[in-house]
């Protein structure tokens, strides 16, 4: 059985934001809970949010472009396990990242 074209491509994307979101994540929390982390950001990039996007955005393209040349050779699972899978993390991110700075809120 022989997927649409294009899914490789989708799957490559979506596994690139996959990682990067969650390489976002953990850089998030490092900053947030080990400050010589933050700045040693602020000292390479000039602020720490612009160190996290950067090092995210460059872990994004090269997983992406990476991900073109090996997804389209193989059938990984649907495109639909795909999107489930990203939506589901998005929501896992979402609530972990609100629970790091309701409990940053009130560890003060």
């Amino acid at each position: 059985m022989s997927r649409p074209k294009g899914h490789g491509e989708i799957a490559a994307i979506l596994l690139a934001l996959l990682v990067a979101s969650w390489l976002l994540t953990a850089l998030v929390f490092a900053g947030d809970l080990a400050p010589p982390f933050k700045r040693a950001l602020s000292a390479t990039f000039g602020h720490h949010w612009i160190g996290k996007i950067v090092i995210s955005y460059v872990v994004f393209f090269a997983v992406w472009l990476g991900g073109r040349a090996v997804i389209k050779e193989r059938t990984l699972m649907s495109i639909r396990g795909w999107t489930w899978t990203t939506v589901l993390s998005m929501v896992l991110i979402t609530v972990l990242m609100t629970l790091l700075y309701v409990g940053l809120h009130f560890a003060k």
